[in-house]
């Protein structure tokens, strides 16, 4: 997706302002037919793996650990 917005805005700086303006209305109307259509469709991510009480409550040890490290420096 972020290649596709990329181009999009490079193309975007060698036009004029009428240009960009009609651009735009282009996609808006592009979008509104088919929201999906120009970045493809949206993939689901995983949620992760499910941690046990024992092993969040380690992560959040771990984590404000390292939160204080970094405040220290």
């Amino acid at each position: 997706m972020h290649e596709r917005m990329a181009t999009m805005v490079k193309s975007f700086s060698s036009m004029g302002m009428g240009d960009r303006m009609r651009a735009m209305q282009q996609m808006t109307q592009q979008a509104s037919v088919n929201p999906f259509g120009m970045f493809g469709p949206m993939k689901k991510g995983s949620t992760g793996k499910r941690l046990t009480p024992k092993e969040r409550a380690e992560q959040r040890k771990r984590l404000e650990k390292e939160r204080r490290k970094k405040k220290r420096k």
